[in-house]
């Protein structure tokens, strides 16, 4: 499966580390939600894989996105 990290900040995190919130997902698409107060701010989010044995790759490159 994959474990997503995500944060919204006001700015590009430094460290993987800013990344506070985690959830894992094994099916496609993987959906988060947000409240309505949190429309027009940033979320930052990296990906890694993690095998049946709970072995973890690399993280992404940090992406970000505008809450819509």
């Amino acid at each position: 499966g994959a474990e997503l990290r995500w944060a919204i900040l006001e700015a590009p995190p430094v460290h993987i580390d800013e990344l506070i919130h985690s959830t894992f997902d094994t099916h496609s698409p993987l959906t988060l939600a947000f409240d309505e107060n949190q429309r027009g701010q940033t979320v930052y989010f990296a990906f890694c894989w993690e095998n049946t044995s709970g072995e973890k790759g690399p993280y992404s490159p940090v992406q970000s996105v505008v809450i819509p």
